[in-house]
């Protein structure tokens, strides 16, 4: 939906254009950004200085999920969240951001007259390369295409560990220490010896201090301090860490692993497809 906010100019005066993009990562934290030559202030700073270039919008009756393209160019000193595009985006940091373009109307510039919502939506896929960064942006319609029903009958859990239906708190489970013998595909953590092998597979590593701070990567598997990571890391591993274990959603895990067999909701007796009959 587009609506404008502020006093649009009159037909006789000379308008200036310029898109302004909010980007609100998954943190809550918010950047926003500018295609003009020069900051703008409405309502907040929008900073220029990043090269911007997108696809088209359109206005369109009915329910359909659009998207957005945009193209983030790289330079070196183009950062979001304190990292280089490029960087961000192979950390996911955009994954399941949500932007928000609007256009801005300036009769003497820089000041904005008014803006007019023309897109918002969620980052659906990123791709970067050296020179730029490439996103797909879905409107908010996305939402509605929703799996349904939600809850399904499969052997493993449906519900996502240390979630509310799930009831465990992660803060129960997770351990803290510093990195050694760090490389871009794993890491030695003290904290996380005395568990089992595989312990910490499918968990998720977050970095808490050093050239990492903010990073997170998943668990691909750990044999007693040693953790292996699902992907490389833009930088060696180092500084500290936070190590929080996965669930494979299986009784044996709910049961063995964290004694809540009591919220587990999967039916492992559903007989194979093949052999149902």
């Amino acid at each position: 939906m587009r609506h404008a906010i502020g006093a649009f100019p009159t037909s006789t005066d000379r308008i200036t254009l310029a898109d302004l993009w909010t980007f609100t990562l998954v943190t809550g934290a918010a950047y926003r950004l500018t295609s003009f030559d020069q900051s703008l202030v409405y309502g907040a700073l929008f900073s220029a200085g990043t090269v911007l270039s997108r696809g088209p919008t359109r206005l369109k009756m009915g329910l359909e999920v659009d998207d957005l393209t945009l193209d983030v160019g790289c330079g070196t000193t183009a950062t979001i969240a304190g990292y280089l595009w490029p960087q961000a985006a192979t950390m996911g940091l955009l994954d399941g951001a949500i932007v928000k373009l609007e256009r801005a109307y300036m009769v003497t510039p820089p000041t904005v007259q008014c803006t007019v919502s023309l897109f918002e939506g969620f980052v659906s896929e990123v791709e970067a390369s050296h020179t730029e960064v490439h996103i797909v942006i879905r409107s908010q319609l996305e939402i509605l295409n929703s799996q349904w029903p939600v809850n399904l009958y499969m052997p493993t859990c449906s519900k996502r560990v240390f979630t509310s239906p799930c009831g465990l708190i992660s803060a129960a489970f997770e351990v803290s220490g510093p990195v050694s013998g760090g490389s871009v595909t794993g890491f030695t953590c003290a904290a996380a010896a005395g568990k089992p092998a595989g312990y910490w597979a499918l968990g998720k590593a977050t970095f808490t201090s050093g050239p990492l701070t903010g990073v997170q990567m998943g668990i691909k598997d750990s044999s007693g301090s040693i953790i292996s990571l699902v992907g490389p890391l833009p930088l060696a591993a180092s500084g500290d860490v936070t190590l929080m274990p996965g669930c494979d959603k299986t009784q044996a895990t709910c049961n063995g692993k964290y004694n809540n067999l009591a919220r587990f909701k999967g039916f492992p007796w559903i007989p194979q497809p093949e052999t149902a009959r």
